[in-house]
């Protein structure tokens, strides 16, 4: 998922360079084969077809949800670290963790 991560964000820089439709064509695949390595969907299905075994597929589709969530968790924590790094930026970024993270009644 890495190497897919970084073979997209290279394809995407050539993509903002093309001058003919034949590159134009050649970056899109690329990036559609970007995606398919780097995109959570495709490594669910990977994951079910290698595994036959249903302990270990079901182990290992766990582990990538498990990784996935807390990529995302703290991912989200150290984005909100470097928005509020500026004094300029700490009200807009209490604005949008009020709206992302609306309080709850306690009812």
């Amino acid at each position: 998922m890495t190497t897919g991560a970084g073979a997209a964000s290279l394809l995407v820089l050539a993509w903002a360079q093309v001058s003919d439709l034949a590159a134009f064509y050649a970056i899109w695949v690329g990036i559609g084969l970007a995606m398919a390595a780097a995109l959570y969907e495709p490594a669910f299905a990977v994951i079910a077809s290698w595994y036959r075994d249903p302990a270990q597929r079901n182990r290992a589709l766990l582990g990538l949800t498990v990784i996935g969530g807390l990529d995302r968790a703290v991912g989200r924590r150290v984005g909100l670290a470097n928005r509020t790094a500026t004094p300029h930026r700490c009200r807009t970024t209490a604005a949008r963790l009020t709206l992302e993270h609306p309080p709850t009644s306690s009812v």
